[in-house]
């Protein structure tokens, strides 16, 4: 058996903070979107961070199943809109 050590590259990652004052201004801020501006569009790098973190959203068993489906194309969601 070798007695080499092994390296195991790994990933700093921010620890999450537990500022409370930070955490219920943000519980409070609530948003609901009634009117869309169909001509605004986000950035890529925006969008990725929607995305991520709707991957990321919790579930009450953990399993996050989500499927997420992305349509960019405009008549394609105008047909759907009936099903949404």
């Amino acid at each position: 058996m070798n007695n080499e050590s092994i390296t195991i590259p790994t990933k700093d990652t921010p620890k999450p903070h537990n500022d409370k004052k930070v955490l219920l201004e943000a519980m409070k801020y609530r948003y609901a979107t009634k009117k869309f501006d169909p001509e605004k569009i986000i950035s890529d790098e925006d969008f990725e961070t929607l995305l991520e973190a709707a991957r990321l959203s919790p579930t009450s068993f953990g399993m996050e199943p989500w499927k997420i489906l992305v349509i960019q194309n405009r008549k394609i969601r105008e047909e759907m809109m009936p099903y949404g």
